[in-house]
């Protein structure tokens, strides 16, 4: 029987294991700061978002109308 070196087999992270243990003990401080995490998201999103400009430049024989002015 063939067996696989030690290097390859997956070993457990002891730290993601704290982690399962710690939402499981207390979900609602998980959901807390999961909530957290998306505002905290949200917030960069809107401030990452392009500002709209007014690009509109008359040119030589331009007339002003009201709808163009808008």
């Amino acid at each position: 029987m063939l067996s696989a070196p030690r290097s390859i087999i997956p070993r457990r992270n002891v730290a993601g294991l704290t982690e399962v243990i710690k939402i499981l003990t207390n979900p609602f401080d998980a959901l807390k700061q999961i909530k957290n995490a998306q505002n905290e998201l949200k917030e960069l999103y809107e401030a990452r978002q392009v500002p709209n400009k007014h690009t509109f430049i008359p040119l030589k024989d331009y007339f002003p109308r009201k709808q163009e002015e808008k």
